[in-house]
Parts: structure tokens; C-alpha cells; sequence
């Protein structure tokens, strides 16, 4: 399958094919919100079975030796089992939450028993290990993926990318929340580019509870969110959202184009 890779600007290394986590040791030096000024606009392509996962790091300082025993380690096993880097993206503005990641970063692996092979590696446990010395925080959500996707970017747009964990009382309020919107958000000229529902969860400075849902948007401008929150009845609409969720992460995303 042809793919369009996504490649960051930051210290002037490409990322392309580099294994999960690793990428989080480019953000040192980076300057948020940087892009091409080429408005091309790119894609991402997957089929029905791969795996895809968002990579959401925060380097430790102090950990530089770490990443690097890291990256060295588990790229060499990860690219034999055909991962790729998908997307960068920076992350220009932390609107909700308490975690403030480097960067945003797409992977994709071939199929479940690619990503499931990284984890049975003889040296995985130990490599993995090196997780909390080289980042203060590393959070990946996982999906494997029930049809073809296509994904598009464009640079003269808007992106939110939102994380909502579910109020366990009442689960099903923020799936209502968001279906309630969908007709707002079009009417605002946004729309939803991916869902991922129920995404496997990995961290080593948070709780372990996984979100109900990873939501990336595109809208028209930067304003576009507070156009969708003016509308009328997006009030009654938003109540869903606060009996729904427990915990809610929401920022704006840029994608780094090649």
C-alpha cells in the first residue's frame, strides 16, 4: 500500500519508521507549531486490520541517556515487524487537561501479531523499562482497525484532538454528547476524522484507566470550537458531556507536513 509519510521539522531528522516512543526525543529543541508552508495536504491510508496507535510523549531531561539506549533497542525490533511512523503532529495549545505532551504522533503496525510480537520479544520487558527514566510520561492508545481508513490533513485547517474518560455512573452520556453535536459541527464546517473507540491504553505516571474515546476533528479556524459552543441548544447538548465524562484532555494539533 502506497502511504504518504508524514515528516517532522524538528531538529531536521526525519521520523519516519521510528518505533513507538521514540520520536518523543525530536521534541527536545522544537518549536510548537511549526509546519511547512507548503499547504499541501496529506493522507494517511490503513487497511482493515492494522493496527493503529497514538503516541503521546513528554521527555524527562534528565533521561537522554535512556531514550537513546531506547531508540537504538527497540527500533531495530519494531521496523523488523513492519511499524511505521504514519503523522507527526505538534501540539500549539493545551486547552483541557493536566498532561502537556512534546508531540503527537501516529504509527501503524501490518496486523494484531505484529504489534503482539514487540511484546513477546525476549528483550521487550527490559527495554520497556527504560520508559520511566527517558520520559516523564508516555501515553499510546491502540486500536485495531474494523475497516479501510483513510485520513486527510490539510494545513490551512483547524485540528482538536480530544481524550474523554467516561463517568462510569453514566458511560453512554458522551457518546450522546457527541452524536447530539454532529449536526453542529458540520453546520460550523467542522467534521470528526477519526473515532477511536475503547483504544487499548498504556502509561507509566497515570492511572491505568483507559478513555471511552480519542476524537480527532478538523474545523474551518482556530475559532470554529467556540463558534459550535455558541450555537443554540448546544447547552442542553453539553450536558450529556459533563454527566458523561470523568476526566477530559483536549488540545489543538498541527500536522507536521513532509
Amino acid at each position: 500500500m502506497k502511504r504518504q509519510i508524514f515528516r517532522t521539522v524538528f531538529i531536521g531528522m526525519a521520523l519516519a519508521c521510528v518505533p513507538l516512543g521514540l520520536a518523543a526525543n525530536a521534541a527536545e529543541g522544537a518549536q510548537p507549531g511549526v509546519i511547512s508552508a507548503v499547504p499541501e495536504k496529506q493522507t494517511i491510508s490503513l487497511a482493515k486490520g492494522q493496527v493503529l496507535s497514538l503516541v503521546m510523549p513528554k521527555i524527562d531531561p534528565a533521561g537522554a541517556t535512556e531514550r537513546q539506549e531506547y531508540s537504538k533497542r527497540a527500533f531495530t525490533i519494531a521496523r523488523s515487524l513492519g511499524l511505521q511512523l504514519e503523522g507527526s503532529f505538534t501540539i500549539p495549545a493545551k486547552i483541557v487537561g493536566n498532561f502537556t505532551p512534546d508531540i503527537a504522533l501516529f504509527f501503524s503496525w501490518p496486523n494484531q501479531a505484529a504489534e503482539t510480537a514487540l511484546s513477546l520479544h525476549a528483550e521487550w520487558p527490559e527495554i520497556k523499562a527504560l520508559r520511566p527514566k527517558a520520559w516523564e510520561e508516555l501515553k499510546i492508545y491502540t486500536v485495531t482497525l474494523e475497516g479501510d481508513t483513510t485520513l486527510e490533513f490539510d494545513p490551512t485547517k483547524s485540528y482538536t484532538l480530544a481524550i474523554a474518560w467516561l463517568n462510569p455512573a453514566r458511560p453512554n452520556d458522551y457518546y450522546k454528547y457527541m452524536e447530539a453535536i454532529s449536526d453542529d459541527v458540520q453546520a460550523v464546517g467542522g467534521r470528526f476524522i477519526l473515532k477511536m473507540v475503547e483504544p487499548r491504553f498504556e502509561a507509566h505516571a497515570s492511572p491505568k484507566v483507559a478513555p471511552g474515546q480519542v476524537t480527532i476533528a478538523e474545523w474551518p479556524s482556530d475559532s470554529s470550537v467556540a463558534e459550535l459552543r455558541r450555537r443554540e441548544g448546544y447547552a442542553e447538548k453539553y450536558a450529556y458531556f459533563e454527566s458523561g465524562v470523568s476526566r477530559f484532555e483536549f488540545y489543538r494539533i498541527a500536522p507536521v507536513i513532509k
